[in-house]
């Protein structure tokens, strides 16, 4: 990651323009030199999550000819060195809750925002808002988008290509992003395409009631899988 946060808390990422090296061009999964996330956030243990963290007004542009490129990355079911071991967080205090992400510009990546928290319902994050509550606050994700092909295992992510993911959350808002995937011949060549995605919790075990919201949004999804989805 070009900003990685470990169990930190409290912090802002704001007004940063993060690039890639023009120079890093290997692409192929396990011996890459490219980058994988503009910012991530991972927890220290599983009981010491990265906690009420804002990462506002920055412009993200990686290269999404390498397939396992985030725009911004929060999971709390593995490590920061291990990310294809399933290890979730524990209690409430190892998720990455109270996240912010608000304003961002993200560009040139295979997947935009994926924030995935604890997979028990007691643990699973609070507070995480992608967008906020007006157009000066939602995140633009652009040029999003090339194949689920040699995508890496990274625990509790979906095999679906998507410009925001939100998954193992509870009360989260999604809302005034603008989301458009690439385009052209360069654009999604394998795999399912989506914009905003909720899959299914991690597990079933607990029940809760809250309630969350997606709203104003706008995105635009061009796929080059004649049966894609």
């Amino acid at each position: 990651a070009i900003f990685e946060i470990i169990g930190s808390d409290f912090i802002t990422i704001q007004n940063f323009t993060m690039l890639e090296n023009a120079l890093n061009l290997t692409t192929t999964v396990a011996s890459n030199n490219m980058t994988e996330f503009g910012v991530a956030l991972f927890y220290a243990t599983t009981t010491n999550g990265a906690q009420n963290i804002t990462i506002q007004n920055n412009t993200i542009d990686l290269n999404r000819t390498y397939v396992n490129t985030f725009g911004i990355y929060s999971n709390s079911t593995h490590a920061a060195t291990t990310i294809t071991t399933s290890a979730t967080a524990t209690t409430t205090a190892g998720g990455n809750s109270g996240l912010k992400i608000y304003g961002n510009t993200i560009t040139d990546v295979n997947m935009g925002i994926v924030v995935i928290g604890p997979t028990a319902v007691a643990d699973m994050n609070t507070g995480v808002d992608v967008g906020g509550a007006g157009l000066s606050t939602g995140n633009t994700i652009t040029n999003f988008g090339t194949t689920t092909t040699g995508l890496s295992g990274y625990v509790n992510v979906s095999g679906t290509i998507n410009g925001i993911l939100v998954r193992n959350s509870l009360g989260f808002n999604v809302s005034y992003n603008s989301i458009t995937s690439s385009l052209g011949a360069s654009g999604v060549t394998v795999g399912t395409l989506n914009g905003i995605q909720i899959p299914a919790a991690s597990t079933t075990a607990g029940t809760t009631s809250v309630t969350s919201n997606i709203t104003n949004n706008t995105i635009a999804l061009t796929s080059h899988v004649a049966s894609g989805a």
